[in-house]
Order: structure tokens, then C-alpha cells, then sequence
């Protein structure tokens, strides 16, 4: 329900809500959080309460933002729209998120496109069997499952800083 999510991103926001492998990561910032306008993002979840949780979280940091179920919805929106950054649920029915950033970085590569910042989302523990999958299929960066609202706001800004900063040297050379 509704007054579930609410209860869900309150706690993620006061740091209640983490998985172990969070640690401290950004929960003292979570009374700071940034403002991200007018920033967009594509969301691939397969499950509607993750999908929710996430809005709410994105809502709270004013970000402009998608969702789709899969890794195949997830290449078709990317097509149709510009994101600064994909948070992407490793897995998933259809195709998983590993498959489709390994076919979105493909696709950068042949139409040359610029490189859109995809932060893995997974509840499975970085030293378990899929341990650098993210990484080797083209992940920018790893979040775990639950996560704490600094957390994403720390992956968004981060990320998308970094794309920003690389796009203006990449200008600045073709100028020269």
C-alpha cells in the first residue's frame, strides 16, 4: 500500500533502513540530502513495491524519472529518451539487468552514443557467486539492496557529476 511505501522511504531516509553491507554510507548525510532537479533517471525493477520504494525515493530528491518492469523495457526507454543515469535490478524476468547493460554499452559504442552512468541494483551480497558480474557487464557502480536514501542520492550525484565533468573535457577537446 501506499502508507507502506511512505513508512519504507521515511525509514530509508533516517537510516533505519539499510542492509549490513551498507554500513554507514551516506546515512549521516540523509538529513542533507541534494537537490537533484531536473535530473533523469530510468528505473528497471521487476518488482512493483522495489519500483515504488524508488519513486518515492527520487520524488523526495526532485529527480525526473521512469520505471519499467525488465531489461528489455529498459533498452526500449533508454532509446526513446535521454537519461543521466539507469538504476538497473541485476536481476530480473525477460532479460536481467547484467544483459541489458552489456547491450546498452554495445549500442554506445556502435551509434557513439555517450556513455549513460548504470548503477547496479541487487540484493545479492558482492562477495557471492555474481561477485563483479555488475562490473564486467558494464555497471558503473553497486548498490545494494535494502539501501539507505543518501545512498542513491550519493550514486545520482556522483555519477552524473562524473558524465557531466567527462562530456565538457570530451567538448573542450573536439573544440580545440
Amino acid at each position: 500500500s501506499q502508507a507502506d511505501v511512505a513508512a519504507i522511504a521515511a525509514a530509508m531516509q533516517s537510516g533505519k533502513l539499510r542492509g549490513e553491507d551498507a554500513g554507514t554510507a551516506g546515512t549521516a548525510k540523509a538529513n542533507k540530502l541534494p537537490v537533484l532537479s531536473g535530473t533523469r533517471v530510468l528505473v528497471a525493477d521487476d518488482n512493483p513495491v522495489n519500483r515504488e520504494v524508488i519513486a518515492e525515493v527520487l520524488r523526495q530528491l526532485d529527480v525526473v524519472f521512469d520505471l519499467v518492469e525488465d531489461g528489455s523495457r529498459a533498452i526500449t526507454q533508454w532509446r526513446r529518451e535521454h537519461y543521466d543515469l539507469v538504476l538497473m535490478d541485476c536481476s530480473m524476468p525477460v532479460m536481467d539487468g547484467l544483459e541489458a547493460t552489456r547491450r546498452i554499452r554495445q549500442e554506445e559504442v556502435d551509434t557513439r552514443r555517450a556513455r549513460t552512468p548504470i548503477v547496479a541494483l541487487t540484493a545479492l551480497i558482492e562477495g557471492g557467486n555474481n561477485a563483479g558480474s555488475w562490473q564486467d557487464a558494464g555497471m558503473d557502480m553497486l548498490v545494494t539492496k535494502p539501501f539507505a536514501i543518501a545512498q542513491i542520492a550519493e550514486a545520482i550525484q556522483s555519477l552524473t557529476a562524473d558524465a557531466a565533468e567527462k562530456l565538457s573535457t570530451t567538448q573542450d577537446d573536439e573544440m580545440q
